[in-house]
């Protein structure tokens, strides 16, 4: 059996009759968590805070199904992939059931495979002002019948009084949840073993030696619109010098970047795809509306976002799924509008400069996508620390980051009280 880097979640008997709505399942079917498998309690069955699957069909790009496996903090999603493709070594993903009755094993093609990955969920707790706790109408009514010097005292405590409306935010509920995963953990483990800790990291593998395989192509570019890039199209105009002259006009269409490295001779067609997934993301991280809806347009025949309409169906419904989050339903209506959340701006930048490692072999400057992200070059530079790379003082080349190898990430902390 080839050997996975990444760890494979066998789902138990339980979990295949959720699977197959109630029906026993026609084979295992297998879970991938490529950024890491999920705390060991997330897995047994008789857990409360077990994994809770949900199976639905999509009919977008071919029929195929949608996995959500949730916790109480993280949510997890997955599309359907065919686990029977052998790899270029031939060999065939096998799946060990063990039969406690028999006390055997027995070895099987798994009939599905979900390649999981993880985002941090909204809080459940609802903070309309509305909403009276028991201390909250104890100070109404020593408002209204206390004392003067009651009332004084009153003022003065809600006036020091934090509310959690005003403060709630994406990243500091990422934080929240961090902190309590490093108290609740056991003496010695390592927080950096549950994905929970980095949501936002594209799928990586912390023990290749070369940056391709650190951060996979499959990981970065979904398998499932691969196929939908015109790379042979880009081939053929990146050896135009006329198309290259008029692309270089439109700046906001093809970055600088993305240029530079399509007049290169050496460019495949595996590098030539992951430019083109570049370019769609880094149009799609400055759009000028950060709400959309990933199914506007596509009945119609002019699609109103000007992105969808230079952006193929696929791509564009597989980003704004992947990089915006979901709005709260208007009444009466069944369509999910989605946004461009702080956490959401986190994730594009973390991709980008991902995909650009990989172009570049692990090697670039912290400036090159800059621009393109409308971001400080700094800020760039602490991306590129969260993906692994160090920061070289003097530089040659022009290179001042690199992704070291094996993967080691900055070290996540608690915080304790300021002095």
């Amino acid at each position: 059996m080839e050997r996975e880097t990444a760890r494979l979640l066998a789902p138990t008997i339980e979990t295949q009759r959720a699977l197959s709505g109630g029906r026993p399942a026609a084979g295992p079917h297998l879970m991938l968590f490529p950024c890491g498998q999920p705390a060991p309690r997330h897995l047994q069955n008789e857990s409360n805070d077990k994994l809770k699957l949900n199976l639905t069909e999509v009919t977008e790009g071919g029929t195929h199904l949608r996995l959500a496996a949730e916790t109480q903090a993280v949510r997890y999603t997955g599309e359907s992939l065919d686990p029977n493709v052998k790899s270029s070594a031939g060999s065939t993903l096998l799946i060990g059931v063990y039969n406690k009755a028999t006390g055997t094993v027995q070895l099987c093609r798994p009939s599905r495979l979900f390649v999981m990955h993880p985002s941090v969920k909204e809080p459940a707790v609802s903070l309309a002002a509305g909403a009276l706790s028991r201390s909250t109408e104890k100070r109404s009514l020593a408002a209204e019948l206390g004392s003067e010097k009651s009332r004084k005292k009153l003022k003065a405590a809600a006036a020091t009084r934090i509310h959690a409306d005003l403060i709630f935010n994406q990243g500091g509920l990422e934080e929240d949840i961090t902190t309590a995963m490093e108290a609740s953990a056991p003496s010695g483990a390592s927080l950096e073993e549950s994905p929970e800790a980095r949501p936002l990291l594209p799928p990586h593998n912390m023990e290749a030696l070369s940056t391709r395989t650190a951060y996979p192509r499959v990981g970065l570019v979904a398998s499932k619109i691969w196929s939908t890039l015109a790379v042979k199209w880009l081939a053929e105009t990146s050896r135009n010098a006329a198309s290259l002259q008029a692309m270089d006009k439109e700046k906001n269409m093809w970055p600088p970047f993305i240029m530079h490295h399509l007049r290169m001779a050496a460019a495949d067609e595996q590098e030539l795809g992951v430019l083109l997934y570049l370019t769609y993301l880094l149009r799609f991280s400055v759009a000028s509306r950060p709400v959309f809806s990933p199914e506007e347009g596509e009945k119609g025949a002019r699609p109103r976002h000007p992105l969808q309409r230079v952006t193929p169906p696929a791509v564009w419904n597989h980003i704004v799924r992947e990089f915006s989050e979901p709005l709260p339903p208007h009444a009466g209506s069944s369509v999910v509008h989605r946004r461009i959340n702080d956490s959401m701006k986190h994730k594009i930048a973390l991709h980008a400069h991902a995909l650009a490692l990989w172009i570049c072999d692990g090697k670039m400057l912290s400036s090159e996508l800059a621009a393109s992200l409308q971001l400080p070059e700094d800020r760039c530079a602490f991306y590129l620390r969260q993906l692994g790379c160090v920061v070289i003082p003097k530089a040659k080349d022009g290179i001042n980051t690199e992704l070291k190898l094996p993967l080691q990430f900055p070290r996540i902390e608690k915080r304790g009280r300021a002095k």
